[in-house]
């Protein structure tokens, strides 16, 4: 057993945290200097005008939710994604689009940093200065090694529609993630909080972007069969409650099983849309199987190619001797020990 809680894991804590601070410091006074462009007009132009004519933020929301509706009908699937879009910050003033790169940033790390605290704090019972040393290590690798070329970096941090679709989408899906984790390991008002929010969240995020969308969907499918799999064993959270916490059946909501069903509806909504039709019949594309068994072939040979650089595998190497005093820790009183 690794005792974690020294000074010397709390300084590398504070360390990594004043790192990942200073190396997004950069980042947001570029932001400063930003501007819409292309989609960030073409998309949340109703919306403006529609704030511009009255000055209400709850007219131009009702405004944005029929904005993603007409795309949903006439243009695309992903309604959390247009709708998202459509409330451009240059909606309410174009001096605000300014805001885009905070407003990014602060949600990834948010999401970050609740994903490894439900995962390793919550669930492992690793300690907090230990499990966060290793979520700002991870998010310096995301940050600062993504790669340069075809705009990543610009469509992630300063184009708000390309960050709709894409870094803010995931960095919802990584909370999401965690929210799943925390309705297994809270109790009381706390995990009722958890499913609500993990129930909204989960069937907003079934509108994302179809690469957010497809990756939470292979998540709830997961999900749902170690569930079952694991009741059918009798060796599921069903069973543990039922002998452990509460006594008689414990109904189905105790579990991460709806959020996930949710999740999948909201996928299979956002496939079934009617602007997907209008949008395919513009050009040639392939089966749906085939396109997702290309889109994961291509994310593997990317991330064991051009995205596998000398500086993410010194990151990597860096977090081997934090995972390993996680695995030490992950004895202590963690849900996952009960």
């Amino acid at each position: 057993m690794y005792d974690t809680g020294n000074k010397k894991v709390k300084y590398v804590y504070y360390m990594l945290l004043a790192l990942y601070a200073g190396s997004i410091l950069p980042l947001v006074w570029i932001g400063f200097y930003n501007w819409p462009s292309a989609d960030d007009y073409s998309m949340a132009f109703e919306v403006h005008e529609v704030f511009a004519a009255t000055g209400s933020v709850f007219s131009a929301f009702a405004e944005g939710i029929r904005m993603a509706y007409h795309y949903y009908m006439n243009w695309t699937g992903y309604y959390f994604s247009d709708f998202v879009t459509a409330m451009a910050p240059s909606v309410f003033g174009e001096r605000l689009y300014v805001w885009t790169t905070v407003i990014v940033l602060g949600i990834f790390t948010f999401g970050m940093l609740y994903f490894f605290h439900a995962l390793l704090t919550k669930y492992y019972g690793v300690q907090w200065h230990l499990a966060g040393s290793i979520a700002f290590l991870v998010m310096l690798l995301i940050v600062q090694c993504m790669p340069a070329e075809g705009g990543a970096r610009v469509e992630a941090f300063y184009w708000w529609a390309g960050a709709c679709n894409y870094m803010l989408m995931w960095s919802l899906g990584v909370l999401w993630c965690g929210l799943l984790i925390s309705c297994r390991c809270d109790s009381g008002k706390k995990r009722a909080w958890d499913y609500l929010c993990a129930c909204v969240l989960g069937l907003l995020l079934g509108g994302a972007n179809y690469m957010t969308g497809l990756t939470l969907a292979i998540v709830s499918v997961v999900g749902i069969v170690s569930v079952v799999t694991g009741e059918s064993k009798g060796t599921g959270p069903l069973t543990h409650f039922s002998e452990k916490r509460v006594s008689g059946p414990v109904p189905m909501t105790h579990l991460p099983v709806l959020p996930c069903l949710l999740n999948l509806a909201g996928f299979a909504a956002a496939c079934l849309a009617p602007g997907n039709q209008v949008r395919g019949a513009i050009g040639e594309g392939f089966p749906a199987v085939k396109s997702i068994v290309i889109s994961l072939y291509y994310t593997l040979s990317y991330c064991m190619s051009d995205w596998t650089t000398w500086a993410v595998l010194c990151c990597l190497l860096l977090l081997l001797p934090l995972l390993w005093m996680a695995a030490g820790e992950s004895e202590g009183t963690g849900t996952l020990t009960h």
